[in-house]
């Protein structure tokens, strides 16, 4: 089994330290149809809040080749 690990946060100096779902979104369907041969067996995400830092969404994939 292989891992594709992806992290987005926002910028650290920005008007919100909202994540843009929409680029998240556009980054993991873009892997995904780079690599039509995968087969998902499970997807993970988390969000590590700060009050000191920007928060960052994490996003694991766990998949097998299709070879």
């Amino acid at each position: 089994m292989k891992l594709q690990f992806f992290s987005f946060a926002s910028p650290y100096f920005s008007w919100s330290w909202k994540i843009d779902v929409i680029e998240a979104n556009r980054t993991v369907s873009e892997w995904m149809s780079k690599n039509p041969g995968i087969t998902v067996r499970e997807i993970k995400h988390d969000t590590i809040p700060s009050f000191w830092y920007p928060p960052q969404l994490l996003i694991s994939i766990y998949y097998e080749d299709g070879q």
